[in-house]
Formats: structure tokens, C-alpha cells, sequence
């Protein structure tokens, strides 16, 4: 399992021993189950949490009211910054809400067929060969 992102990992016997404030849960499936998986989540719980790839086998299961698309938005309203003059990058399944609520939403080469699809633009180079700042100095020229 690939923990090389969480610092602060805990094993709990039970999860309600916990006294903290829980944003999400991720876990890992065999990439073969993921679709079935999120789409089992969606169908009968999804009044209460959404899921969504999260990439690597994961899968983020999160409040039904809550997506990276949502999360933009508001940053967007806070900072005063149009949702129009965001660009957003993405590359798996959880990044599809925001690259859709976006001015510009750019895809990984090597995004789901369903980011590729949404985007505005797909970037020439993948997540391994510097694809967001390749992007961001050809748009911008830098």
C-alpha cells in the first residue's frame, strides 16, 4: 500500500474510539474494482458521501456536498478571483467536478478518458515529465 503521502498514520481497532473531525476517507482497491466500487458507493449511499479515483488504486470517499469542484468554487468567491480566470489541472476521476467549473480545465496526456473529455485542454506532457509547468510556461510564456 502506498503510504509515502501520510505522515501521521494511526491504526485504530475502531474508528468511533476517534475524537477528531474526519474530511474523507481513502481506501485501496485493486484497480480492477475500482469502477464497480465507486459506482456501488454512489448508487446506495449516495444521499450521504460521493465517491470518486482518486488514482493509485484509491478511492476518496467524501460528504455527498463535497468535491474539489465545490472546494474551487468557494476558494474562488473568498478570494474574489471569477471562476472564469481559474485554470485547474487534473488527471483522475476526482479532479472531474473541478476541471468542469473552471475558466480553463486543463487534462494530464494521461487523464482518464473522462477528465480528457471534459477538459478545455490537454497538456503535451504527462504527470512524470513536468506536464502542469510545461503548460503554465507555454500558456503563459514564460
Amino acid at each position: 500500500m502506498p503510504l509515502y503521502h501520510m505522515k501521521n498514520l494511526k491504526i485504530v481497532p475502531d474508528l468511533f474510539q476517534v475524537d477528531d473531525t474526519f474530511f474523507k476517507f481513502n481506501i485501496q482497491l485493486q484497480h480492477d474494482d475500482l469502477t464497480q466500487a465507486i459506482e456501488f458507493l454512489n448508487k446506495h449511499y449516495g444521499n450521504d458521501v460521493y465517491a470518486a479515483v482518486s488514482g493509485f488504486g484509491s478511492i476518496d470517499i467524501m460528504r455527498s456536498n463535497i468535491d474539489k469542484g465545490i472546494a474551487l468554487n468557494r476558494l474562488s468567491r473568498l478570494k474574489g478571483i471569477p471562476l472564469t480566470e481559474i485554470m485547474a489541472f487534473g488527471d483522475n476521476l476526482n479532479d472531474l467536478e473541478m476541471i468542469q467549473e473552471v475558466g480553463l480545465g486543463v487534462a494530464m496526456k494521461n487523464a482518464k478518458p473522462e477528465v480528457l473529455q471534459a477538459s478545455d485542454l490537454v497538456t503535451e506532457t504527462d504527470n512524470n515529465h513536468d506536464g502542469v509547468l510545461n503548460t503554465l510556461q507555454t500558456y503563459f510564456k514564460l
